[in-house]
């Protein structure tokens, strides 16, 4: 498997596909609104700061990068350059 360096994650940088990333911002917002509706419950809030998880990582068995986040339920969502396909992982152990 490739290491993460400046080259490589350069490399990759360069040839961000838009279209693809939309389907990671979709999810990552709609992480960010259940997640708050959670906290706060019956409740109600002026503001409310989450902390979310983010994985970088090579892609194997292709060149390219994987992104996974997780918020609130544990569940990490993963993306990777190749295909931009968004899939769900469950947290290890």
């Amino acid at each position: 498997m490739s290491a993460l360096t400046q080259d490589y994650l350069e490399q990759h940088e360069n040839v961000l596909d838009e279209h693809h990333y939309h389907q990671l911002g979709r999810q990552l917002f709609a992480l960010a609104l259940s997640e708050s509706r959670r906290i706060i419950g019956d409740g109600e809030a002026e503001k409310l700061n989450l902390q979310m998880d983010v994985e970088v990582s090579p892609y194997a068995p292709k060149d390219c990068i994987k992104i996974c986040i997780r918020m609130g339920d544990g569940h990490w969502w993963c993306m990777n350059q190749e295909s931009g396909e968004l899939e769900m992982r469950e947290t290890e152990g």
